[in-house]
């Protein structure tokens, strides 16, 4: 399995926190948020992609210290554009069944198993015991049980996507395709979520998983920051 962990973005809700270093060099609790997206995935994954674009280089001299065999580190410098580009990058080394995540997140580690061992067609990895909130992403699901409606808008929901979508190495062209088209329609700015909405619009199954049940943090501002660093001091064993 190929893990893609995403990383242009500017990370401004973080404030002087990413002036000077991507989002992904920000630290919880002392650890940089790439290297707990890096041990998350590294028990089931033979290639690591990573997708930078702002402060490229800073990342690059950070992953570069890591000597990992098996990392290939791509740059997007369209990075203030929708998070479509920076998934477009990776899509011409994808060879294998993957998983595609955020790297905002810190996960817990058994996830990543539970992972591994349901990749079925596309699938976006979603949770059912939240209070959802304005800012989070939300799933509908259809009487058969599949993905309809994915958006943060929505106000009839069944649950929230939490960062993650995997995709079967057979679905790979199917995936590609949907984006590729999209890019050709002009939705350059749109988000990585979206393309699950497509998929579901154009009558493709999009699968859900299950992984309530268990806490996964969210680094995207300084509250979430301070929040993610308690829930952290608690639990550590947990996350890595």
């Amino acid at each position: 399995m190929i893990g893609v962990i995403l990383c242009a973005g500017l990370g401004s809700r973080l404030k002087d926190l990413t002036i000077d270093r991507p989002k992904a060099l920000v630290k919880v609790n002392g650890v940089p948020l790439i290297d707990y997206a890096l041990n998350f995935i590294k028990p089931v994954v033979n290639k690591i992609i990573i997708v930078g674009g702002f402060q490229f280089e800073t990342l690059e001299k950070h992953l570069d210290s890591k000597h990992l065999t098996n990392l290939i580190l791509l740059n997007n410098p369209e990075y203030k554009e929708g998070s479509i580009l920076t998934i477009e990058k990776a899509l011409s080394y994808l060879d294998d069944s993957f998983l595609m995540m955020n790297v905002d997140h810190i996960y817990p580690k058994h996830f990543i198993q539970k992972i591994a061992d349901n990749i079925h067609g596309i699938t976006g990895i979603c949770d059912f015991d939240r209070t959802l909130v304005a800012d989070d992403m939300k799933i509908k699901l259809s009487n058969n049980r599949k993905i309809i409606h994915i958006d943060k808008k929505l106000a009839d929901y069944d649950g929230g996507y939490i960062g993650m979508t995997s995709c079967h190495r057979d679905y790979i062209p199917v995936y590609t395709n949907t984006i590729q088209n999209m890019l050709e329609r002009g939705l350059r700015k749109m988000n990585v979520e979206y393309i699950l909405q497509v998929l579901a619009d154009n009558g493709n199954e999009v699968n859900y998983l299950d992984l309530s049940g268990s806490t996964w943090l969210e680094v995207d501002d300084q509250q979430d920051l301070f929040n993610a660093e308690k829930g952290l001091l608690k639990n550590q064993s947990l996350y890595l």
